[in-house]
């Protein structure tokens, strides 16, 4: 009964939000011109005219942001234009420049919106308005823009690192005396009039086989080539490489997969097509390329995203998604199927609706996902298709006004999730399946303190199955922080305390058995776990240091495993002592205790780290030591580990100069037994070290 409900929330959020907006046709954005001047050369002052009243009215206020970097404080105000002098002079190539109103609830909303260009002999701007959805005007010609000349950007960054050894003992498993290691990135942007072309990717050396993440000594990485363009009306982009479809969805998460996508869509973002191929397993190297090879695994489909309406008060975007999916080698036998050799494959998607209303200070959002695999790729099993769905709501309760001296804001919400017993999905594998759960948050911000309290409950066995049993999982917590303000007529005055803060937090799971079937022969289940914590500390300028407390107990009132309590304290602290001298410290003491045996264990850690400058630029050296002594049930032996390198910088790396340093690196790790004098034992090696950088910008 409760899935029948949840469906029909569902399909009524996605008809409601379908219907037409009323909003007044009177709404339009502020009046606002950008004056980009011919022969701009990076320097020149940035001018909006927009008057005074228009920026005043209705008790708003404005923001200015420049490549998406807020400037607002940069900016002088005149009677009748925004004014802004660059600090640094603007690199070549396009540049953002964007304009908020500010409401009085602290709402940032987008008034205009442009885009001009560096080049030394000219300035082109685009102005692309949120009047009544966004809808765009352009402020030089088509023609202009089409005729851009063609700007090429490309940068590097490299870093190669060869070792040699020198000494050691009593290292059983090391690598090769002799090792080169390294990696780099590098980066290609070039624009040319409505087209852009953006390549980005990294690449590794490791000349230890079993060190390297693919088992070559070179190789690639991650990479992303996006070629784009920029129409008056239609927008479009063709990426290969590691990507996401910006979507995010039960059946298909947001994490980076390696392939190719087409996506075409308006200008004013109001509706966008989407295919994609993606691997299903996790790539790196060059072996497959593109991401599309057959061994790979694929996950291939498309999505469409619509905004039918998209205005200050109210915003709806409805997304529908397909695809089909097959494992690849790294998935056989994942499904729990009959095969070891086979992998999971069939389709899934999802339909998604999201709104935010009154000025986004509510927002509601469906989803009803669905997947339809054979999980052993064999047919053996059959198919099974399953379903997912959820209802998530939050409210702004207390919107921040933006104009009191303690800003004060708190938001409510909550959510039903259920996800099917059989539910799989190839695009995401690391969703949480057999569950029926419901929970509420709440968060609270009031000047420099902040409350967050969320509780949950969820069950299992979705599909009701008569041999399964049904447990329920009940979650409470909560967690805040408080930064004390210290008034200081001087920096000096009062410094020894610093800026002091605290916090603290709680969390409870309780977990019981709701349904046991008839003669089933497994667990009980009851018992609960309990963890909270609470820290304090100070900082300031040049040094700061905490203090924490963690307690965690587990309860088992079925005795079918111990009940334990773990707890531990430790402090750790900073401090530049100057621009040539850092120091770090740290402590720790943690016991461990299960008392069904009556073991207990207890490790006192510490460490001490000094990095130091002898010579600015050329000669540095850092020092590490940690220890561990551990006492109670068993022998653990004590671990005493000392570290340090100092390196000679013969040639700083510096823009299109490469750099050329020489180290030394050792380490020593000298272990006590305590009762068992077998466990005695020290190990120590020595390196020399070349290290090769090579920066390089064009």
């Amino acid at each position: 009964m409760m899935r029948f409900f949840g469906r029909m929330a569902i399909v009524m959020l996605v008809f409601v939000m379908g219907l037409p907006s009323h909003a007044s046709a009177d709404e339009k954005s502020w009046p606002a011109e950008f004056l980009a001047e011919a022969n701009h050369d990076g320097r020149s002052s940035l001018i909006i005219k927009v008057n005074e009243e228009v920026r005043k009215a209705e008790e708003s206020n404005f923001a200015v942001e420049l490549d998406n970097i807020d400037i607002t404080g940069l900016v002088e105000q005149t009677p009748d234009a925004l004014i802004f002098k660059p600090i640094e002079i603007l690199q070549p190539g396009y540049h953002s420049l964007r304009l908020y109103q500010v409401t009085s609830s602290g709402e940032y909303i987008e008034q205009h919106f442009w885009e001009f260009k560096v080049q030394g002999s000219s300035a082109l701007a685009r102005n692309s308005s949120s009047e009544q959805g966004g809808a765009a005007q352009t402020v030089t010609s088509d023609q202009q823009l089409e005729q851009g000349d063609l700007i090429v950007e490309a940068s590097a960054d490299n870093n190669i690192e060869i070792s040699q050894r020198l000494f050691d003992s009593n290292i059983t498993s090391s690598p090769s005396d002799l090792t080169v290691s390294g990696s780099g990135n590098g980066a290609l942007n070039m624009t040319g009039g409505r087209w852009t072309f953006d390549a980005t990717g990294n690449y590794f050396i490791e000349s230890e086989e079993d060190l390297s993440v693919t088992g070559n000594e070179i190789d690639l990485g991650e990479y992303t080539i996006n070629l784009g363009y920029r129409g008056a009306s239609v927008n479009g982009s063709a990426i290969l490489g590691h990507q996401d479809i910006g979507i995010e969805s039960l059946s298909m998460s947001s994490y980076t997969r390696r392939g190719a996508s087409i996506s075409v869509g308006t200008a004013d973002d109001r509706l966008k097509f989407t295919g994609f191929s993606l691997s299903s397993d996790s790539l790196a190297g060059a072996d497959d390329f593109t991401g599309l090879q057959g061994k790979s695994g694929y996950v291939t489909g498309g999505a469409v995203v619509g905004r039918p309406v998209w205005l200050e008060e109210t915003k709806i975007e409805l997304t529908g998604l397909y695809f089909t999916s097959e494992g690849g080698e790294d998935d056989f036998g994942s499904g729990g199927g009959l095969t070891s050799d086979g992998a999971p494959k069939g389709s899934g998607g999802a339909l998604i609706a999201d709104s935010y209303w009154g000025q986004d200070r509510l927002r509601l959002r469906g989803e009803l996902a669905f997947s339809n695999m054979d999980l052993d790729g064999s047919g053996s099993l059959g198919t099974d298709f399953a379903d997912a769905e959820t209802v998530d709501i939050s409210y702004v309760l207390i919107p921040d006004d933006g104009q009191s001296d303690v800003p004060l804001s708190m938001t409510v919400g909550g959510k039903w999730e259920q996800v099917d017993t059989f539910f799989y999905s190839l695009a995401n594998q690391g969703l949480s399946v057999d569950r029926n759960s419901y929970s509420v948050f709440s968060n609270l911000y009031w000047g420099a303190f902040n409350l967050n309290a969320q509780a949950s409950y969820e069950t299992n066995n979705t599909a009701d199955l008569a041999d399964v049993a049904t447990d329920q999982v009940m979650m409470a917590g909560v967690d805040g922080s408080y930064s004390f303000s210290i008034d200081r007529e001087t920096p000096d005055d009062r410094a020894w305390l610093g800026t002091p803060f605290v916090g603290f937090g709680f969390n409870l799971v309780d977990a019981d058995r709701k349904e046991t079937p008839l003669g089933y022969l497994g667990d009980q289940t009851d018992n609960i776990s309990v963890n909270y914590y609470a820290n304090v500390g100070s900082s300031y300028e040049r040094w700061n240091w905490q203090l924490s407390y963690n307690r965690s107990t587990f309860t088992d009132e079925t005795e079918v495993s111990s009940d334990t309590t773990d707890q531990t304290l430790d402090l750790s602290a900073y401090w530049t002592v100057s621009d040539a001298l850092n120091l770090s410290l740290g402590t720790s003491y943690n016991q461990y205790v299960q008392k069904t045996d009556g073991e207990r264990s207890y490790n006192v850690t510490g460490n001490l780290g000094v990095q130091a400058s002898l010579m600015p630029q050329t000669l540095t050296t850092n020092i590490n030591y940690n220890m561990n002594l551990s006492s109670g049930s068993g022998d653990l032996p004590d671990k005493h580990i000392l570290s340090g390198e100092m390196e000679w910088t013969f040639i700083p790396a510096d823009v299109n100069r490469p750099g050329v340093a020489l180290a030394f690196r050792g380490a020593m790790e000298k272990e006590n037994g305590n009762s068992d004098t077998a466990l005695d034992d020290t190990k120590y090696e020595g390196f020399i070290v070349l290290r090769l950088k090579a920066p390089v910008v064009y």
